[in-house]
């Protein structure tokens, strides 16, 4: 497996959770400069949810920065 982090959202109590973004190897690009993700939550509107970050750590150097979640 590689390194990588999974947006999830439970809209069931967090019974399940549906992967809603993953970044890994094959979509980040390396840079020191922040990037801005957007997450759409229309299908989840009138609901009431619970969103977690899933952070798989597999080798080498691995560095998360989560900034201004809103």
């Amino acid at each position: 497996p590689n390194n990588k982090l999974e947006v999830q959202i439970s809209s069931d109590c967090e019974e399940t959770y549906e992967t809603v973004l993953t970044i890994d190897n094959t979509n980040h690009i390396p840079s020191p400069n922040l990037a801005t993700r957007v997450i759409l939550l229309d299908d989840y509107d009138g609901k009431a949810i619970n969103i977690r970050f899933a952070a798989t750590w597999a080798s080498g150097d691995y560095f998360l920065d989560l900034d201004n979640i809103n």
